[in-house]
């Protein structure tokens, strides 16, 4: 370990220096302190504990710092871009993109800054807490990115850009095309059914022989009826005008929007489909109830009711243990970008949940049953559990360094009640039989003292609109 960390001033690149008269603080009874001066940058090796967000909005870059630290737990990468010169600066080393348009291209360039930390007088240092080395980076991006004050330059961003600039590593982009929420892979057929009833265009090109619509047609009725002509005539009966169709669509909008994002890949900018989908199966089977009871005969209700149960069609509610394929698919490739030691994050959107909390964020966000809108999160570990229903989790840590969700079992029905959970960090909580994957050993309350939490899978995937990565950190050494 170095306290001074490893970077070699004459390898750095481009200087950049700032000094504090060019740095403003928003906050106007804030100011330059250098009471923390002959504090080492690294009193021990970094981890994610060091890291606890203050009243400025750059979750992006400390969940960054965090996601790192999980793929790099020897801290490699932050000894190697940071430098205590001893003479009241520190040089930190950030990389940009210098390429044309149509490309990526990294170069690295260094920021010097005064060894100093913004203080509020009277209440103590104003932002970034821990060891010094949190504090200097942070203010060292700000510098960086400089736009008018401290605050502002450190206001929005994304991890990914993020992690660029902090390792001058681009994430491959195969890896993050398949973090999109698709539609599930059985919703096709279904509303293909929809679609499908006396009158409606489908049958009267499909009796005319045309031959794309007679392939999509037979391959809806053996998907979801068994390929039995009796079902699929008491079907075109009941679904007459095709009215099932209208119906179907207004639920699923209902329960689903999709956010289309911009990527920066090489060659340009791309996008990607990320698919809130919250219609659950429960809710799919009430609504076909009251849809076809009295109306359907019921093998053929019996039937659309298999298929959707067999392929999964839609989701269970959290804690139920049913996953779609693209469910398993989102954590598969998050289990899979960690073990190649790749950095994870992931951002809610704006709104965590309709319950709001009273309490506000640290820049104002809100917060819902201890998850907060408009936030990133690092995503630290995976886990699924053996015993029945077989749950899958996702491990993050609110960079805030505490504000959790926990969960409660319901009943006796399996289903899980989301809490918010934010215990002192030395007081005492309420014993409470919070659950957690089989593999955890600590406690609920535990982690939640260190900001760190399991999210179910299904409340997952309902919850957070994006995830990202970046790229690879072991090649590097090589």
């Amino acid at each position: 370990m170095s306290t001074f960390g490893r970077l070699v001033p004459d390898r750095a690149g481009e200087m950049i220096t700032k000094t504090d008269a060019g740095i403003h603080i928003d906050k106007w009874v804030g100011s330059w302190s250098t009471h923390r001066g002959q504090e080492a940058l690294f009193p021990h090796t970094p981890t994610i504990a060091d890291i606890n967000q203050q009243r400025v909005g750059d979750c992006f870059l400390l969940t960054s710092l965090s996601a790192l630290l999980t793929a790099e737990p020897d801290a490699f990468s932050l000894y190697a871009m940071m430098r205590d010169l001893g003479t009241g600066w520190v040089l930190v080393r950030f990389f940009k993109d210098v390429g044309p348009e149509s490309s990526i291209v990294l170069a690295p360039y260094c920021v010097k800054i005064q060894k100093t930390v913004p203080k509020f007088v009277g209440f103590g240092q104003l932002y970034a807490r821990g060891p010094l080395w949190v504090a200097m980076l942070e203010k060292a991006y700000a510098a960086a990115h400089y736009k008018g004050s401290y605050e502002a330059s450190l206001r929005g961003g994304k991890p990914r850009d993020a992690l660029m600039h902090l390792t001058g590593l681009v994430a491959d982009l195969d890896v993050a095309d398949r973090f999109a929420y698709a539609d599930a892979k059985g919703m096709k057929p279904l509303q293909d059914l929809f679609e499908l009833g006396e009158g409606t265009a489908y049958m009267v090109h499909y009796r005319d022989g045309k031959p794309k619509v007679v392939e999509q047609v037979d391959r809806t009725r053996r998907a979801v009826l068994g390929n039995s002509q009796v079902l699929f005539n008491q079907w075109l009966a009941f679904n007459k005008g095709g009215r099932m169709k209208a119906s179907f669509d207004k639920l699923y909008q209902t329960h689903g929007d999709k956010v289309r994002k911009e990527i920066r890949v090489t060659g340009g900018a791309d996008y990607i489909e990320l698919r809130r989908q919250v219609l659950r199966r429960e809710q799919f089977a009430k609504w076909f109830e009251q849809e076809t009871t009295g109306k359907l005969s019921l093998p053929v209700a019996q039937a659309v009711v298999a298929f959707v149960t067999t392929e999964n069609v839609f989701p269970g509610k959290r804690g139920t243990g049913i996953y779609t394929a693209e469910n398993m698919e989102t954590w598969t490739s998050i289990d899979t970008a960690l073990t190649l030691h790749q950095p994870v994050t992931a951002g809610t959107f704006k709104e965590a949940g309709t319950s709001q909390s009273a309490i506000k964020g640290t820049v104002g966000e809100s917060i819902s049953k201890g998850l907060v809108g408009s936030h990133m999160y690092a995503i630290l570990a995976t886990a699924a559990d053996e015993r029945e229903p077989g749950l899958h989790w996702v491990k993050l840590r609110n960079p805030w360094g505490h504000m959790v969700r926990a969960y409660l079992r319901e009943g006796d029905g399996g289903k899980l009640q989301a809490v918010e959970l934010n215990p002192s960090p030395t007081g005492t909580a309420p014993t409470r039989a919070y659950v957690k994957p089989e593999s955890e050993t600590q406690s609920v309350v535990a982690l939640a003292r260190q900001g760190l939490f399991w999210m179910e899978l299904s409340d997952f995937v309902k919850r957070f609109s994006n995830i990202q990565t970046g790229a690879t950190l072991m090649r590097q050494r090589r």
